[in-house]
């Protein structure tokens, strides 16, 4: 299991793909210079129409916190990345 921070984004899901596409990578960009200027470090993920950050910490607060001051974030939420091969395995979890 992994500590993860997904973010969400709203005026960038609306444009068309390519203009999508560079504005997602100009705000994964700007993760990263929040995150390194906060001293925190994460590994961060573009996968369907979301943004991963892998937090290598056990409290991801810190990280979601700073990164919803980005400019076009909307919201972010920590969570927990884990695997699961069934439902019972998923409600054990």
């Amino acid at each position: 299991m992994k500590n993860v921070v997904i973010v969400r984004y709203s005026e960038i899901a609306v444009k068309g793909r390519r203009t999508r596409e560079r504005m997602e990578r100009l705000l994964v960009k700007n993760m990263k210079v929040a995150l390194r200027r906060k001293g925190e470090s994460g590994r961060i993920i573009r996968r369907d129409g979301r943004i991963i950050v892998e937090d290598p910490e056990p409290d991801s607060f810190k990280v979601a916190k700073t990164i919803s001051r980005i400019f076009g974030v909307k919201s972010t939420s920590p969570a927990v990345l884990t695997s699961f091969s069934d439902l019972n395995d998923l409600v054990d979890k």
